[in-house]
């Protein structure tokens, strides 16, 4: 699929068995997310998690989900990015080069009663991030845009990505000497108190991607970190998302005018100004 902006971004489609989770493969008819990750054991080539929650009869979320701790951050589902392997949900994007690609959605970890769960965000060049196929190649990626940015080791790199500037938070932008491709990467790990079932789980994030010259399509990775899982780095575990979004949305105004017609002077049309909307985007 090629598309201008993220679908299936609320992880509502396909609609999955109620209060459980279920596995679904790469190319499931209406999910549109792939998964560089192959699962294991019976659920091997099944490694997209998404987990759907019903309202009770009080009209509150049922949260008997097995084992996912959190309502959903909007509709009724949502995702793990770690379903039975440490690996990474995607989708392409049809880009403008110059243009700056927005993307947010909300993460959260999946047990409210451990610390950590975190992860990365990736944006790039399908025609090389495409070459990307296994979490080993994604690992080696970020181990490349860390170091080809300069900074001496992971920590490094951390610190400065779990930093903010400007109230935004920081990215590491690297472009590839060899084939220019130019990546860039935000991190986050869910370890900031949020363990309450209700909306405080959630965490609300946003960032932004200019497109190099002639990238005409780019890959969006949300990347499960296997050193920061929620319980000490199992596969199989964490990282909640929803209310994804990305797309390059362009600022507009929309002005409102009345016309009518003044028999009195020949019929001359008359406009009048009714109001002018805030900004918004397309």
């Amino acid at each position: 699929y090629y598309q201008s902006e993220i679908l299936n971004a609320g992880f509502e489609t396909p609609v999955v068995q109620d209060r459980n989770y279920t596995f679904l493969t790469n190319g499931w008819p209406n999910l549109y997310w792939k998964t560089t990750s192959p699962g294991e054991g019976i659920n091997l080539s099944r490694d997209i998690e998404l987990a759907r929650y019903v309202e009770g009869d009080d009209g509150e979320f049922n949260t008997n989900v097995t084992f996912f701790p959190n309502q959903p951050d909007s509709g009724r589902q949502i995702a793990e990015i770690n379903a039975e392997n440490f690996g990474a949900l995607y989708q392409d994007i049809i880009t403008a080069p110059g243009e700056s690609l927005a993307w947010e959605f909300s993460h959260a970890k999946r047990d409210t009663t451990l610390n950590g769960e975190a992860m990365f965000i990736i944006l790039g060049p399908t025609e090389y991030a495409q070459t990307v196929t296994t979490y080993e190649q994604l690992s080696t990626l970020i181990e490349q845009i860390i170091t080809g940015a300069g900074y001496a080791d992971r920590t490094a790199a951390l610190d400065h990505l779990n930093g903010s500037t400007d109230g935004n938070r920081n990215s590491i932008r690297y472009e590839d000497p060899n084939t220019k491709a130019v990546y860039e990467i935000w991190y986050h790990n869910a370890d900031d108190g949020r363990n309450d079932r209700g909306e405080g789980a959630w965490t609300d994030l946003a960032g932004a991607y200019v497109v190099p010259p002639k990238q005409y399509r780019t890959r969006l990775f949300f990347v499960s970190d296997p050193e920061a899982s929620g319980k000490g780095g199992e596969a199989n575990y964490g990282n909640l998302i929803d209310s994804s979004r990305a797309g390059q949305y362009k600022k507009y105004l929309i002005e409102y005018y009345e016309e009518s017609y003044d028999s009195s002077n020949g019929n001359t049309v008359v406009r009048t100004h009714i109001k002018r909307d805030e900004e918004g985007v397309l």
